[in-house]
Protein backbone atom coordinates (compact mmCIF):
# COMPACT_ATOMS: atom_id res chain seq x y z
CA UNK A 1 0.00 0.00 0.00
CA UNK A 2 1.48 3.75 -0.81
CA UNK A 3 2.34 5.78 2.38
CA UNK A 4 1.80 9.01 2.85
CA UNK A 5 3.25 11.71 5.55
CA UNK A 6 1.60 12.94 8.88
CA UNK A 7 0.64 16.61 7.07
CA UNK A 8 -0.96 14.58 4.33
CA UNK A 9 -2.65 12.52 6.55
CA UNK A 10 -4.32 15.12 8.81
CA UNK A 11 -5.36 17.07 5.62
CA UNK A 12 -7.16 14.06 4.22
CA UNK A 13 -9.02 13.80 7.43
CA UNK A 14 -10.11 17.44 8.08
CA UNK A 15 -11.45 17.89 4.80
CA UNK A 16 -14.06 15.71 5.44
CA UNK A 17 -14.15 16.88 8.91
CA UNK A 18 -14.61 20.46 7.29
CA UNK A 19 -17.07 19.28 4.81
CA UNK A 20 -19.63 17.59 7.61
CA UNK A 21 -19.66 21.36 9.21
CA UNK A 22 -20.39 22.88 6.06
CA UNK A 23 -23.55 20.57 6.22
CA UNK A 24 -24.43 21.31 9.87
CA UNK A 25 -27.74 22.16 10.19
CA UNK A 26 -30.24 23.43 13.21
CA UNK A 27 -29.57 26.18 15.88
CA UNK A 28 -25.25 26.37 17.14
CA UNK A 29 -24.50 28.41 19.59
CA UNK A 30 -21.20 28.96 21.60
CA UNK A 31 -22.30 25.77 23.57
CA UNK A 32 -22.69 23.31 20.48
CA UNK A 33 -18.87 25.02 19.93
CA UNK A 34 -17.51 23.50 23.15
CA UNK A 35 -19.78 20.27 22.35
CA UNK A 36 -17.72 19.68 18.99
CA UNK A 37 -14.49 19.90 21.35
CA UNK A 38 -15.15 17.74 23.77
CA UNK A 39 -16.70 15.66 20.99
CA UNK A 40 -13.30 15.14 19.74
CA UNK A 41 -11.48 14.85 22.71
CA UNK A 42 -13.63 11.82 23.21
CA UNK A 43 -13.12 10.65 20.04
CA UNK A 44 -9.34 10.47 20.94
CA UNK A 45 -9.49 8.95 23.97
CA UNK A 46 -11.73 5.65 22.63
CA UNK A 47 -9.21 5.80 19.71
CA UNK A 48 -5.88 5.68 21.88
CA UNK A 49 -5.50 1.71 22.08
CA UNK A 50 -5.97 1.71 18.73
CA UNK A 51 -3.37 4.08 18.06
CA UNK A 52 -1.18 2.18 20.36
CA UNK A 53 -1.18 -0.73 18.51
CA UNK A 54 -1.02 1.43 15.40
CA UNK A 55 2.52 2.47 16.91
CA UNK A 56 3.89 -0.54 17.16
CA UNK A 57 3.66 -1.31 13.09
CA UNK A 58 0.23 -2.98 12.60
CA UNK A 59 -2.49 -1.47 10.02
CA UNK A 60 -6.22 -2.42 9.99
CA UNK A 61 -5.65 -4.55 6.98
CA UNK A 62 -4.12 -6.74 9.68
CA UNK A 63 -6.91 -7.30 12.06
CA UNK A 64 -8.51 -10.04 11.24
CA UNK A 65 -11.35 -10.57 8.86
CA UNK A 66 -14.35 -9.91 11.07
CA UNK A 67 -12.67 -6.33 11.87
CA UNK A 68 -12.17 -5.88 8.19
CA UNK A 69 -14.90 -6.61 7.26
CA UNK A 70 -16.84 -3.98 10.17
CA UNK A 71 -14.84 -1.56 9.03
CA UNK A 72 -15.87 -2.09 5.63
CA UNK A 73 -19.42 -1.60 6.48
CA UNK A 74 -18.98 0.97 8.62
CA UNK A 75 -16.98 3.32 6.02
CA UNK A 76 -19.97 2.43 3.61
CA UNK A 77 -22.24 3.36 5.96
CA UNK A 78 -20.08 6.75 6.79
CA UNK A 79 -20.26 7.27 2.66
CA UNK A 80 -23.91 7.26 2.76
CA UNK A 81 -23.96 9.50 5.42
CA UNK A 82 -21.84 12.11 3.64
CA UNK A 83 -24.07 11.58 0.18
CA UNK A 84 -27.06 12.20 2.45
CA UNK A 85 -25.42 15.52 3.58
CA UNK A 86 -24.92 16.07 0.04
CA UNK A 87 -28.32 16.09 -1.08
CA UNK A 88 -29.50 18.05 2.17
CA UNK A 89 -27.27 21.16 1.53
CA UNK A 90 -26.89 21.40 -2.08
CA UNK A 91 -29.87 23.02 -2.72
CA UNK A 92 -28.67 26.06 -0.11
CA UNK A 93 -24.93 26.59 -1.75
CA UNK A 94 -27.41 26.13 -5.43
CA UNK A 95 -25.55 22.76 -6.48
CA UNK A 96 -27.70 22.63 -9.99
CA UNK A 97 -30.32 20.09 -10.61
CA UNK A 98 -29.90 19.49 -6.80
CA UNK A 99 -34.01 20.58 -6.82
CA UNK A 100 -34.71 18.47 -9.62
CA UNK A 101 -35.78 15.57 -6.95
CA UNK A 102 -34.71 11.90 -6.83
CA UNK A 103 -32.99 12.37 -10.65
CA UNK A 104 -31.41 15.39 -9.63
CA UNK A 105 -29.86 14.03 -6.49
CA UNK A 106 -28.82 10.80 -8.39
CA UNK A 107 -26.83 12.76 -11.19
CA UNK A 108 -24.81 14.94 -8.12
CA UNK A 109 -24.23 11.64 -6.85
CA UNK A 110 -23.10 10.18 -10.39
CA UNK A 111 -20.78 12.96 -10.84
CA UNK A 112 -19.12 12.73 -7.58
CA UNK A 113 -18.95 8.97 -7.60
CA UNK A 114 -17.19 8.85 -11.52
CA UNK A 115 -14.38 11.89 -10.32
CA UNK A 116 -14.42 9.69 -7.04
CA UNK A 117 -13.68 6.25 -8.77
CA UNK A 118 -10.90 8.17 -11.07
CA UNK A 119 -9.10 9.81 -7.94
CA UNK A 120 -9.70 6.30 -6.48
CA UNK A 121 -7.50 4.48 -9.05
CA UNK A 122 -4.66 6.27 -8.12
CA UNK A 123 -4.19 5.27 -4.71
CA UNK A 124 -4.42 6.91 -1.45
CA UNK A 125 -0.57 8.66 -1.97
CA UNK A 126 -1.71 10.44 -4.80
CA UNK A 127 -4.88 11.35 -3.18
CA UNK A 128 -3.35 12.73 -0.32
CA UNK A 129 -1.08 14.70 -2.03
CA UNK A 130 -3.50 16.29 -3.80
CA UNK A 131 -5.39 17.02 -0.32
CA UNK A 132 -3.15 19.51 0.60
CA UNK A 133 -3.71 21.48 -2.63
CA UNK A 134 -7.58 21.39 -1.62
CA UNK A 135 -6.75 22.01 1.97
CA UNK A 136 -4.95 24.73 1.36
CA UNK A 137 -7.56 26.51 -0.95
CA UNK A 138 -10.15 25.92 1.86
CA UNK A 139 -8.00 27.17 4.29
CA UNK A 140 -7.66 30.50 2.69
CA UNK A 141 -11.72 30.67 2.22
CA UNK A 142 -12.41 30.00 6.05
CA UNK A 143 -9.80 32.48 7.28
CA UNK A 144 -11.48 35.13 4.78
CA UNK A 145 -14.75 34.25 6.57
CA UNK A 146 -13.26 33.96 10.39
CA UNK A 147 -11.50 37.58 9.82
CA UNK A 148 -14.29 39.04 8.14
CA UNK A 149 -16.84 37.67 11.36
CA UNK A 150 -14.36 39.08 13.62
CA UNK A 151 -14.38 42.87 12.18
CA UNK A 152 -18.16 42.40 12.33
CA UNK A 153 -18.53 40.96 15.82
CA UNK A 154 -21.50 40.81 17.42
CA UNK A 155 -21.08 39.67 21.15
CA UNK A 156 -24.88 39.40 22.20
CA UNK A 157 -25.10 36.47 19.77
CA UNK A 158 -22.10 34.64 21.91
CA UNK A 159 -24.70 34.62 25.13
CA UNK A 160 -27.56 32.91 22.94
CA UNK A 161 -28.39 30.09 25.35
CA UNK A 162 -28.86 26.90 24.01
CA UNK A 163 -32.44 25.03 24.80
CA UNK A 164 -30.11 21.92 24.43
CA UNK A 165 -27.67 20.30 27.06
CA UNK A 166 -23.75 20.18 26.91
CA UNK A 167 -24.16 16.09 26.65
CA UNK A 168 -26.14 16.58 23.30
CA UNK A 169 -23.56 18.72 21.89
CA UNK A 170 -21.47 16.35 22.72
CA UNK A 171 -23.32 13.77 20.93
CA UNK A 172 -23.79 15.82 18.09
CA UNK A 173 -19.69 17.05 17.90
CA UNK A 174 -18.92 12.85 18.52
CA UNK A 175 -21.31 12.13 15.16
CA UNK A 176 -20.04 14.39 13.16
CA UNK A 177 -16.00 13.32 13.14
CA UNK A 178 -17.14 9.97 12.61
CA UNK A 179 -15.11 8.85 10.03
CA UNK A 180 -12.95 6.41 12.44
CA UNK A 181 -12.72 3.32 9.97
CA UNK A 182 -11.05 5.44 7.49
CA UNK A 183 -8.79 7.49 10.18
CA UNK A 184 -7.43 4.08 11.75
CA UNK A 185 -6.52 2.92 8.18
CA UNK A 186 -4.95 6.00 6.98
CA UNK A 187 -3.08 6.28 9.92
CA UNK A 188 -1.96 2.79 9.47
CA UNK A 189 -0.27 4.28 6.27
CA UNK A 190 1.64 6.98 7.43
CA UNK A 191 5.60 6.43 6.83
CA UNK A 192 6.97 6.56 10.38
CA UNK A 193 5.08 3.90 12.12
CA UNK A 194 7.13 5.53 15.89
CA UNK A 195 4.98 8.59 15.35
CA UNK A 196 1.53 7.35 14.61
CA UNK A 197 0.03 8.01 18.48
CA UNK A 198 1.50 11.35 17.90
CA UNK A 199 -0.19 12.45 14.77
CA UNK A 200 -3.35 10.67 15.52
CA UNK A 201 -3.07 13.26 18.91
CA UNK A 202 -2.49 16.60 16.71
CA UNK A 203 -5.37 15.76 13.80
CA UNK A 204 -7.93 15.39 16.80
CA UNK A 205 -6.97 18.42 18.71
CA UNK A 206 -6.38 20.36 15.31
CA UNK A 207 -9.85 19.04 14.64
CA UNK A 208 -11.79 19.74 17.77
CA UNK A 209 -9.97 23.78 17.62
CA UNK A 210 -11.23 23.88 13.86
CA UNK A 211 -14.15 22.73 14.61
CA UNK A 212 -14.67 25.60 17.76
CA UNK A 213 -13.89 28.33 14.82
CA UNK A 214 -15.75 27.17 12.38
CA UNK A 215 -19.10 26.93 14.38
CA UNK A 216 -18.05 30.12 16.26
CA UNK A 217 -17.58 32.00 12.84
CA UNK A 218 -21.21 30.81 12.07
CA UNK A 219 -22.76 32.15 15.61
CA UNK A 220 -20.99 35.84 15.02
CA UNK A 221 -22.36 36.00 11.48
CA UNK A 222 -25.35 34.21 11.62
CA UNK A 223 -26.93 35.04 15.10
CA UNK A 224 -29.39 37.51 14.39
CA UNK A 225 -31.22 35.03 11.66
CA UNK A 226 -30.11 31.78 13.58
CA UNK A 227 -33.67 30.77 14.20
CA UNK A 228 -34.48 30.76 10.39
CA UNK A 229 -31.30 29.54 9.38
CA UNK A 230 -31.33 25.84 8.71
CA UNK A 231 -27.77 25.45 7.54
CA UNK A 232 -25.70 27.79 9.65
CA UNK A 233 -22.02 27.38 8.64
CA UNK A 234 -23.42 27.82 4.46
CA UNK A 235 -25.34 30.41 4.90
CA UNK A 236 -22.17 32.30 7.05
CA UNK A 237 -20.10 32.05 3.94
CA UNK A 238 -22.76 33.38 2.46
CA UNK A 239 -23.59 36.20 3.81
CA UNK A 240 -19.91 37.05 4.30
CA UNK A 241 -18.87 39.38 1.61
CA UNK A 242 -15.22 41.11 2.59
CA UNK A 243 -14.87 42.50 -0.99
CA UNK A 244 -16.70 44.98 -2.18
CA UNK A 245 -16.66 43.01 -6.22
CA UNK A 246 -16.23 39.22 -5.72
CA UNK A 247 -18.70 37.51 -3.47
CA UNK A 248 -17.34 34.96 -0.73
CA UNK A 249 -19.75 32.39 -1.37
CA UNK A 250 -18.85 31.91 -4.81
CA UNK A 251 -15.48 30.78 -4.06
CA UNK A 252 -17.16 29.06 -0.77
CA UNK A 253 -19.40 26.86 -3.63
CA UNK A 254 -16.10 25.15 -5.21
CA UNK A 255 -14.47 24.57 -1.86
CA UNK A 256 -18.30 22.59 -0.66
CA UNK A 257 -17.62 20.55 -4.11
CA UNK A 258 -13.92 20.13 -4.03
CA UNK A 259 -14.10 18.74 -0.58
CA UNK A 260 -17.19 16.96 -0.67
CA UNK A 261 -15.54 15.13 -3.60
CA UNK A 262 -12.34 14.74 -1.06
CA UNK A 263 -14.55 13.47 1.78
CA UNK A 264 -16.31 10.72 0.26
CA UNK A 265 -13.14 9.43 -1.99
CA UNK A 266 -11.26 8.63 1.02
CA UNK A 267 -13.93 6.35 2.78
CA UNK A 268 -14.10 4.90 -0.96
CA UNK A 269 -10.19 4.26 -0.87
CA UNK A 270 -10.96 2.83 2.37
CA UNK A 271 -13.83 0.61 1.45
CA UNK A 272 -11.70 -0.58 -1.71
CA UNK A 273 -8.30 -1.53 0.48
CA UNK A 274 -10.87 -3.77 2.68
CA UNK A 275 -12.69 -5.30 -0.28
CA UNK A 276 -8.68 -5.78 -1.56
CA UNK A 277 -7.96 -7.81 1.35
CA UNK A 278 -11.79 -9.38 2.07
CA UNK A 279 -11.91 -10.33 -1.86
CA UNK A 280 -9.00 -10.18 -3.67
CA UNK A 281 -10.14 -11.84 -6.26
CA UNK A 282 -12.24 -8.69 -7.17
CA UNK A 283 -9.65 -6.95 -9.03
CA UNK A 284 -12.03 -4.40 -10.87
CA UNK A 285 -14.79 -2.78 -9.81
CA UNK A 286 -14.21 -2.34 -5.88
CA UNK A 287 -14.36 1.11 -5.61
CA UNK A 288 -17.45 1.62 -7.86
CA UNK A 289 -19.33 -0.93 -6.05
CA UNK A 290 -18.44 0.75 -2.91
CA UNK A 291 -19.87 4.08 -4.07
CA UNK A 292 -22.75 2.52 -5.58
CA UNK A 293 -23.51 0.87 -2.22
CA UNK A 294 -22.80 4.41 0.00
CA UNK A 295 -25.34 6.02 -2.82
CA UNK A 296 -27.97 3.16 -1.96
CA UNK A 297 -27.36 3.43 2.14
CA UNK A 298 -27.51 7.55 1.42
CA UNK A 299 -30.86 7.16 -0.18
CA UNK A 300 -32.92 4.79 1.77
CA UNK A 301 -31.12 5.45 5.23
CA UNK A 302 -29.74 8.72 5.19
CA UNK A 303 -32.37 10.84 7.31
CA UNK A 304 -31.37 8.26 10.08
CA UNK A 305 -27.79 8.07 9.62
CA UNK A 306 -28.27 12.22 9.95
CA UNK A 307 -29.96 11.18 13.85
CA UNK A 308 -26.72 12.59 16.14
CA UNK A 309 -26.79 8.64 18.08
CA UNK A 310 -27.00 6.73 15.57
CA UNK A 311 -23.75 8.41 13.88
CA UNK A 312 -22.40 8.33 17.45
CA UNK A 313 -22.87 4.97 17.29
CA UNK A 314 -21.55 4.06 13.83
CA UNK A 315 -18.21 6.52 14.65
CA UNK A 316 -17.52 4.14 17.89
CA UNK A 317 -18.19 0.71 16.66
CA UNK A 318 -14.26 0.31 14.94
CA UNK A 319 -12.40 1.99 18.42
CA UNK A 320 -14.44 -0.30 20.65
CA UNK A 321 -13.70 -3.29 18.55
CA UNK A 322 -10.32 -2.92 18.22
CA UNK A 323 -10.27 -1.48 22.07
CA UNK A 324 -12.00 -5.21 23.54
CA UNK A 325 -9.31 -7.01 20.61
CA UNK A 326 -6.13 -6.04 22.22
CA UNK A 327 -7.69 -6.40 25.38
CA UNK A 328 -8.54 -10.13 24.98
CA UNK A 329 -4.94 -10.26 23.09
CA UNK A 330 -2.98 -9.09 26.23
CA UNK A 331 -5.19 -11.19 28.66
CA UNK A 332 -4.28 -14.32 26.76
CA UNK A 333 -0.58 -13.26 26.33
CA UNK A 334 -0.61 -12.76 30.02
CA UNK A 335 -2.11 -16.35 30.74
CA UNK A 336 -0.03 -18.22 28.71
CA UNK A 337 3.33 -16.46 30.44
Amino acid sequence: MNRINNSQFIALMLIGDVFVLFCLSGTVTAMTATGFGLGSLLQLIICLPAMFSLKKGSTLLESGKFLQAAALVLAVFRGGLLFSLLWSTSETVYIPYEGSGVSGKLLVAGLIAAVCVYISSSGIKALARSALIAAALGGLCLATVVIFALAHMDREALEVTERQGIFSQILRGFGAGGSLSSLILMLGCTENSGSRRKTGTVYFFARGILSAAVILTAVLICGGIMEITEFPVAMAAQLSQPFPVQRIDALFLIVFSVFAVYAVCVEAVTADNLLNQLIPKLKKYRSTAALAAMCGVGFFFGKALRQPWVAAALAAALPVMLAVRLIFRRREVSSSE
